[in-house]
């Protein structure tokens, strides 16, 4: 089974710091379950930054990497 986590895009729009911490959460909430997939709430505003998004999905990846053997 999939279960999505929704990050609120008004963080993400708004600062990279509270998206980064607020990532971290989430992403820590479902740590060693699998099927889990990270998305924004309600979509991405207009009015957010590129680089935001661009680093947040760097952040998602870097923290959700399987260890290599």
């Amino acid at each position: 089974m999939a279960v999505q986590g929704n990050l609120d895009p008004d963080t993400l729009a708004d600062s990279l710091h509270d998206a980064r911490s607020q990532t971290r959460k989430i992403l820590d909430s479902v740590r060693g379950k699998p099927g889990h997939i990270f998305n924004l709430g309600h979509g991405i505003r207009k009015d957010t930054p590129p680089e935001n998004v661009a680093e947040i999905a760097r952040f998602v990846h870097r923290h959700t990497e399987s260890p290599r053997a």
